[in-house]
């Protein structure tokens, strides 16, 4: 008697269907706070980029200093990818700090 594999018998189908799910808060927040830690990168991009269009977020806002009234949108517009990816993760987020310390 022969048997057929499924999807779910492979080593991928039990990765996905078990242990993604386990991992997935860790995951959120490993990407969370790599993003926010790569979205805040100043010097690096400083020293590499040469030209005003390949810089980065925050050297582009470096550019406004001095002008009170276009900066606090600036800033504004430039928090939302964070704020936009903090709300969507947050309950992952949450449980993935806090996951070593529940028994």
């Amino acid at each position: 008697m022969k048997f057929e594999s499924t999807r779910t018998d492979t080593e991928w189908g039990t990765l996905w269907r078990l242990v993604f799910p386990l991992t997935r808060p860790a995951l959120i927040t490993v990407a969370v706070y790599n993003g926010i830690g790569i979205w805040n990168g100043f010097l690096l991009p400083l020293v590499l980029t040469q030209s005003p269009g390949l810089r980065t977020v925050p050297l582009a806002l470096a550019d406004f200093q001095g002008q009170a009234s276009i900066i606090l949108a600036a800033v504004t517009l430039t928090l939302l990818p964070i704020v936009i990816l903090y709300a969507i993760g947050r309950r992952q987020l949450q449980s993935g700090l806090t996951a070593g310390f529940s028994k």
